[in-house]
């Protein structure tokens, strides 16, 4: 029997307060930044760094079957 403590499934208020900071200080530099001092090459970095956090993301499992050649891929959207 637990005693004290969360309750199951509440939010931790430290971590939400970092990640409220965390999220104010890219706010912060993403408003004072200026993409036309970036080369073609740091804006399709900056890009693909940040596609992740603004996209879904999908995992791709590849199971192999019992017979070869034969390949069965299963996307899951996490």
């Amino acid at each position: 029997m637990r005693r004290g403590g969360r309750v199951a499934g509440t939010k931790n208020k430290i971590t939400i307060s970092v990640r409220d900071k965390i999220q104010q200080v890219l706010n912060n530099c993403i408003d004072n930044l200026d993409l036309n001092e970036l080369s073609n090459r740091e804006k399709i970095e900056l890009v693909g760094k940040l596609l992740p956090f603004v996209t879904p993301k999908y995992l791709s499992i590849v199971e192999q079957m019992a017979e070869p050649n034969q390949i069965k891929t299963i996307e899951i959207n996490l």
